[in-house]
């Protein structure tokens, strides 16, 4: 086994963790970008109803872990307001791409680190 890390640090999370995490890698970069995403109102359970959303079929035949669906409700409250303005999708994207850019230079492991001391993983069963 391996020894345990000095007080302050975080054990790098185990292989099942890293793959759950990597998985909320842009989710979690986007959120601590911009309050505009949230990650612990991110879905990443495959229902059944779901197979056949582009995201899914990305997963599953391309093996890729990274496909994701951005909503976004016209109406809502904004800022005060009753429905979202123009420049409020723009800037949604803005931190999205601001996300992108980061998820593109990050240290993985670092990150990996982070995100196990400061995310919550769901139990295995209901992800």
């Amino acid at each position: 086994a391996p020894a345990p890390a000095p007080a302050g640090l975080c054990q790098p999370p185990s292989a099942r963790q890293a793959a759950r995490l990597r998985v909320r890698m842009l989710p979690y970069l986007a959120s601590c970008i911009s309050s505009d995403f949230s990650l612990p109102k991110c879905g990443f359970r495959i229902r059944k109803a779901k197979l056949g959303a582009a995201r899914v079929v990305a997963n599953r035949e391309l093996g890729c872990a990274g496909a994701y669906t951005l909503e976004a409700s016209l109406g809502g409250r904004a800022l005060g307001r009753s429905h979202f303005s123009a420049a409020d999708y723009i800037s949604l994207g803005e931190n999205l791409c601001r996300g992108v850019a980061a998820l593109a230079e990050v240290d993985d492991a670092a990150l990996l680190e982070d995100m196990a001391r400061n995310v919550t993983l769901p139990s295995a069963s209901s992800t």
